[in-house]
């Protein structure tokens, strides 16, 4: 089903990247219905598949909101990209824990044309973003979380790419990264005596990754979209940002499930790795895992440079040697090998359990 009415798409020179936000808030405001808008200049987003960005705006006495606004340029591709969300709004609702005869809240969003642009938008529930999950979570409740999370189609991972699917941390753009943030450290950090070992870990385990036979691109739910899983308070997850998907390096989203589950207990993210390899952990991932959490900490180091900022990425870079023992390996100290034949204990926070039997329960309530 068209998701956009149709009608003569006008090409168009603007581009609202290079909108101040005084101008893209005079903008959304001339949508209708959005004049009493309420925008926050720190919760605009860039979006992929295809490329626009994400505002989220509260409007007085309504609720909030997320518009999604793409130049009519993007117009076909928004198009596709929204009617493959609809297509997967099966993946939505189980991903939400919701019967499929109940409608997704995709079906709540609004899709219209404005001026120069095409716009979606759709109400937004507030919940608890699971990167903050606590402790005393159920173990099978996190456990049921990552597998439906981690859940997209194998066919959809074989896709070379889909027309409206922009590339995200393909491997040329990861590497490049990398590149970008080793020169930012090596000017302001490795000359110090704690993180002299740093430069020759970071290279080996480049050198690793680039040399496995596993190294590619596949399709991938987009990490923009994964930060947008909230559980509401009756248990439910509910999906706040757009489905959208990234042609990216292959088990990187992997690294992101692990970012979003960090509080989690060192069996519990262990038992997640085992999960989504079926036992079968290269030690590839491990290589990549290493090189995107020194990205991840480098590039948190935003202008304007301050004292305090420097002392927070430095301890962040001290607390990754020690993840990593000193730079002596690439596996993370939290990680433990999966046991195989083990009885279950009680309390799997405590033990490491096997995932044999997880695994079969867990297709159980997945088929």
């Amino acid at each position: 089903m068209c998701m956009f009415s149709r009608f003569e798409a006008t090409f168009t020179s603007s581009d609202f990247f290079t909108f101040n936000f005084c101008e893209l808030s005079e903008l959304i405001r001339n949508i209708p219905g959005l004049e009493p808008a309420e925008l926050n200049p720190e919760k605009i987003s860039c979006l992929c598949s295809p490329q626009g960005l994400a505002v989220e705006l509260s409007l007085p006495g309504q609720g909030d909101y997320l518009l999604c606004l793409y130049d009519m340029r993007e117009f076909e591709r928004a198009r596709w990209a929204w009617d493959f969300a609809m297509y997967s709004s099966a993946l939505v609702d189980k991903i939400c824990k919701k019967p499929y005869s109940d409608n997704s809240f995709l079906s709540s969003a609004r899709f219209s044309c404005v001026n120069q642009y095409s716009y979606v938008l759709m109400p937004v529930k507030k919940g608890r973003p699971l990167s903050e999950m606590r402790q005393q979570e159920a173990f099978s409740q996190v456990l049921l979380d990552f597998v439906l999370l981690s859940s997209i189609p194998v066919s959809l991972k074989k896709e070379s790419r889909l027309s409206f699917v922009d590339i995200g941390r393909d491997k040329d753009m990861f590497f490049r990264d990398f590149k970008t943030q080793f020169r930012r450290a090596e000017e302001h950090f490795f000359n110090y005596r704690e993180l002299r070992g740093m430069p020759v870990f970071l290279k080996k385990s480049k050198h690793n990754l680039r040399r496995s036979r596993y190294l590619k691109n596949t399709m991938q739910m987009s990490r923009y979209t994964m930060s947008g899983i909230h559980r509401l308070k009756d248990g439910t997850l509910h999906l706040s940002k757009p489905l959208c998907l990234e042609y990216s390096i292959i088990d990187i989203n992997l690294c992101d499930l692990l970012d979003l589950f960090h509080e989690a207990k060192d069996t519990v993210k262990s038992l997640l790795v085992h999960v989504y390899y079926n036992l079968q952990v290269p030690l590839q991932f491990f290589n990549l895992y290493a090189l995107y959490n020194f990205i991840q900490i480098i590039d948190n180091w935003k202008l304007p440079y301050s004292d305090y900022c420097f002392e927070k990425i430095f301890d962040d870079l001290l607390k990754y040697k020690a993840a990593h023992s000193d730079f002596k390996t690439c596996i993370p100290q939290w990680y433990q090998e999966p046991v195989v034949f083990p009885q279950l204990q009680e309390n799997p926070f405590n033990s490491n359990v096997t995932v044999l039997y997880l695994w079969e329960h867990i297709k159980e309530i997945m088929l």
